[in-house]
């Protein structure tokens, strides 16, 4: 009896990566579907559980940086990379400003939308990779 309770967690844990890979590929579609609306990404907070608080999807994609799976870890991580380009090529072009709090003057340029990576998102961006690079091999 008990063998039977072990072999359905052991099954639910094989299949529990599918479902958050599944997740993370929704992610990035959305990103994909919202690299013209970059608010939608950095800014807007969405209820990702009940009973948790909101976050932004660039937030959400930094919050499974701590994925113990290599596939759905991978697929974060590249979905992450694929918004901050997304990100940069709009600052290239004029259409956000990538800056701090110090320099919050969105007047200039006719930019409407400042983008605060640093202050935001850095710091758990660099927890999160720190924390990878510490995972014994073997």
């Amino acid at each position: 009896d008990d063998e039977d309770a072990d072999e359905f967690s052991d099954d639910d844990d094989d299949n529990s990566w599918k479902v958050r890979r599944s997740a993370i590929r929704a992610l990035a579609a959305v990103v994909e579907a919202s690299k013209h609306n970059l608010s939608k990404l950095w800014h807007d907070e969405y209820e990702w559980r009940k009973d948790k608080q909101k976050v932004t999807v660039a937030g959400a994609l930094v919050i499974r940086f701590k994925e113990r799976e290599e596939n759905c870890r991978v697929d974060v991580i590249d979905c992450f990379t694929n918004l901050l380009s997304i990100t940069v090529a709009a600052a290239s072009n004029g259409e956000v400003s990538l800056t701090t709090e110090n320099s919050m003057d969105t007047s200039k340029d006719g930019v409407q939308l400042v983008i605060d990576i640093r202050n935001n998102f850095t710091s758990s961006v660099v927890k999160a990779c720190e924390n990878q690079l510490g995972i014994k091999k073997g």
